[in-house]
């Protein structure tokens, strides 16, 4: 099951978003909505090591959904690596992870980029933020949040939904700085130096980030002792815009608690659950860094499981030509024109006889021995023999329809 396209952000309303905060602080409980840890990229909140692997990306989902109030029994989610292993510049520091949907009781996510924690974290609160969102709507019977009882897979939120459970989850200023992220990257290859641009992980428009932040904030009794701390860690651009909002906001601190539905008597009430307990890791853990490890084979080794063709090519033009300079050299020398033929004649004929061995991949060309069936380079089987590169897909096309 594939994940549903992302609403888009733009044009969007401050009554609209209010009503959707309001929903969605009900569904989630206001209780801890309004009491809910905001979230940084602090060891404080996020203990868990990060491997820039696929078990530490499971790990940073689950740590997210026991931020989320989720129990142990939800915590064992599914994770599939979907990465084709191929790193582009400007987007091997984005992260794209995917929500799928609960099935059987378990989360399932799907990774498709895997990039740097500061790439990932945006996406990974957005996505959480859906599973949460999700999982409570198909536990609710009756209501309107469950539209289709015959398939609960089809409530699947979308991204935006996701971002405004993320938001209300604590994690505001992470999926605001993620709205907009602008690093310039870069690598070096040889004496030639490529550059790219990042600007966003989560598809939010940065100013709705930064006002349903602004918001939040405003409408918690206890901000004054932690916002102006926390407010330096929002990038600047979002900050300047944050300023803004949260200053015109001023004074409104009830009347944005009535419009979200959160009673004043709700406030100062802690987690009833210890968000940094320890995650032990279990056999699926096991099972992605196998897939790691095959990952990591594949980059090594692209064509690995794939038909390749060994080149034979004759050299009897090249030799020819050889024959030629040489004979001309040597007749001159002897001044005996009659040799010059006997010689090209021989050249020719070692060149016809002379055959180089090598793979058909354009990207490897690593020689290959007479009775090699697996290529060193590439990985990819030898399927048979051509004596030209250019004929490697006309090859590849008739053994796989002979394979069919």
């Amino acid at each position: 099951m594939t994940s549903p396209a992302p609403s888009p952000s733009e044009g969007w309303s401050e009554d609209d978003v209010l009503t959707e905060l309001r929903e969605l602080s009900a569904l989630i409980g206001a209780e801890h909505c309004l009491n809910a840890e905001q979230l940084s990229m602090r060891p404080e909140s996020f203990p868990d090591p990060w491997e820039g692997d696929m078990r530490s990306m499971r790990r940073l989902l689950q740590r997210l959904m026991v931020h989320a109030g989720l129990a142990n029994d939800d915590l064992d989610l599914e994770l599939t690596d979907a990465r084709t292993g191929v790193e582009e510049l400007g987007s091997h520091l984005a992260t794209q992870v995917d929500f799928l949907g609960w099935f059987e009781g378990r989360a399932e996510f799907v990774v498709v980029t895997l990039g740097d924690p500061r790439a990932t974290i945006g996406p990974a609160c957005v996505e959480v933020g859906r599973a949460v969102i999700h999982k409570l709507r198909i536990g609710v019977e009756g209501t309107s949040y469950r539209r289709d009882d015959a398939d609960p897979q089809a409530e699947v939120p979308t991204r935006h939904e996701g971002f405004v459970a993320a938001s209300l989850l604590g994690w505001g200023m992470l999926v605001t700085n993620a709205s907009f992220d602008p690093r310039s990257v870069g690598r070096n290859i040889g004496y030639q130096s490529e550059n790219a641009w990042l600007e966003s992980t989560v598809e939010v428009e940065p100013g709705l980030a930064a006002w349903v932040l602004a918001v939040l904030w405003r409408a918690r009794p206890d901000s004054g002792a932690w916002s102006d701390a926390l407010r330096e860690e929002l990038n600047p651009s979002q900050r300047k815009i944050f300023d803004r909002e949260f200053a015109d906001l001023q004074g409104q601190d009830e009347a944005l608690r009535g419009e979200l539905g959160w009673s004043p008597e709700l406030a100062g009430r802690g987690l009833r659950f210890d968000p940094l307990r320890a995650l032990m890791p279990d056999a699926r853990d096991d099972a992605l860094d196998a897939t790691e490890r095959e990952a990591a084979l594949a980059r090594q080794r692209p064509n690995r499981g794939q038909p390749i063709f060994r080149v034979r090519r004759r050299r009897t033009l090249g030799m020819s030509v050889v024959g030629l300079v040489v004979a001309t050299l040597i007749a001159a020398s002897l001044q005996n024109l009659l040799l010059a033929p006997l010689l090209v004649g021989l050249a020719a004929a070692l060149g016809y006889t002379w055959r180089t061995s090598y793979c058909s991949d354009p990207a490897c060309h690593r020689t290959l021995s007479a009775n090699q069936k697996v290529c060193d380079g590439c990985g990819g089987f030898v399927a048979g023999e051509i004596d030209q590169e250019k004929k490697r897909l006309e090859a590849l096309e008739a053994y796989e329809e002979g394979e069919g």
